[in-house]
């Protein structure tokens, strides 16, 4: 299994190159590993470079983690983080924290916001320090 890096998850998202579009689809389509840091990088780029909103940035990471092939960590709990990142005003990035954050007691932040929009069943409890 290889380990997919952001431009390859970019270019069979937005097929923005056709040629590389092609190869991108072809190496989703084999058994494919992708880390958590580059799940924030892409929803960074959906958002800051191709100004998808929201929804669509989390539909289309669904859409590639829904194949087969596709593998990342704590699936569960990167699932939620996109559905919470859809419906709320939420950072994606903040949300796959915590998604990966299993393992640990509580999640301990300074960000009100991240603790309000983590919303009512996160993966683990969010600790807000005042």
């Amino acid at each position: 299994m290889r380990a997919i890096d952001t431009n390859i998850v970019l270019r069979a998202i937005m097929v923005d190159d056709p040629e590389q579009a092609a190869v991108a689809s072809e190496l989703l389509n084999r058994p494919a590993f992708i880390p958590p840091t580059v799940l924030v990088e892409v929803a960074w780029a959906l958002q800051s470079i191709y100004k998808l909103d929201r929804r669509s940035i989390s539909e289309a990471m669904s859409g590639v983690l829904d194949l087969p092939t596709i593998s990342v960590a704590n699936e569960p709990e990167v699932r939620w983080a996109l559905k919470r990142h859809a419906e709320a005003a939420s950072d994606l990035a903040d949300l796959l924290h915590l998604a990966y954050s299993t393992e640990a007691e509580r999640f301990t932040t300074f960000d009100k916001k991240l603790a309000s929009q983590a919303g009512p069943n996160p993966p683990m409890p969010v600790e807000l320090i005042p």
